[in-house]
């Protein structure tokens, strides 16, 4: 049984679904998932035939099997440092595994990070292709409602307490996404407008936003449009492709839906 729950922003509601079947692509009524690479991996929807799922996780092969090493980091730190100094990317995100095995209650974790992160859109969702995900995120991929469009432009991260300025980086950092997005949506024949710099909470840390807004022709227009802003370049890097083919061809393993 392929299932999925979540739990939108500043909401105490819980949406859940399930279906003994997926449908390839983006589809109203359902829950979408997409990998880090649509080259190497189908986008879904999981359709909503039922309320009730089981919460019982479920494994894949596209897991890790070993954690990262300090090594393995530290090298593909030195060649993202070497690439960036080169001026081949300026920016890149990189990630480790960490394996640890023991029992889990899924859905009590599920109830602690709707409580921790009521800000987030807290999700999990458990199919054949996929295994078992579950996570909490600040960032609007894009919103979709009678042809206006939302989204967002979330990066640079410090902690919470930090009541000082940002710093020259972060701010860089923020502004590569912004244009990356604002660029996304005028080569789709958006215009896009862009909302103030402002300063948002996720937990115990915080990012720099810019809210972006434009008009959409159809449903199917800004479907196709959240396919082209994924993964933006707060979850890869920046130049994106460049910093796909990096992050491919120097981490130990394989991000899938990551």
């Amino acid at each position: 049984m392929n299932w999925f729950a979540y739990r939108l922003p500043h909401k105490s509601s819980i949406c859940t679904g399930a279906s003994e079947q997926t449908i390839q692509g983006i589809m109203p009524g359902g829950f979408a998932v997409s990998p880090f690479s649509q080259n190497d991996f189908p986008t879904f929807t999981i359709p909503h035939a039922s309320d009730i799922i089981d919460w019982k996780p479920v494994s894949s092969a596209l897991f890790p099997k070993l954690s990262t090493t300090p090594s393995e980091h530290s090298d593909e730190l030195e060649e993202i440092l070497r690439q960036i100094e080169n001026g081949i990317i300026s920016k890149c995100i990189a990630a480790t595994v960490l394996i640890e095995h023991g029992d889990f209650d899924l859905k009590s974790c599920f109830n602690r990070l709707c409580e921790a992160y009521p800000s987030a859109f807290v999700f999990a969702f458990s199919t054949s292709i996929t295994g078992t995900w579950i996570g909490a995120s600040p960032e609007l991929l894009l919103k979709y409602n009678g042809g206006n469009i939302c989204t967002m432009s979330l990066a640079g991260t410090k902690p919470l307490k930090d009541t000082g300025n940002w710093d020259a980086k972060n701010i860089h950092e923020q502004k590569l996404v912004t244009d990356f997005i604002t660029e996304t949506l005028t080569t789709k024949g958006i215009t896009p407008k862009v909302g103030e710099l402002k300063t948002m909470s996720a937990g115990p840390v915080k990012h720099l936003c810019n809210i972006i807004e434009g008009n959409s022709k159809s449903w199917q227009h800004a479907t196709e449009l959240a396919l082209q802003l994924s993964p933006t370049p707060a979850l890869c890097g920046f130049p994106r492709d460049e910093a796909k083919k990096l992050i491919k061809e120097t981490e130990h393993f394989c991000r899938s839906y990551y």
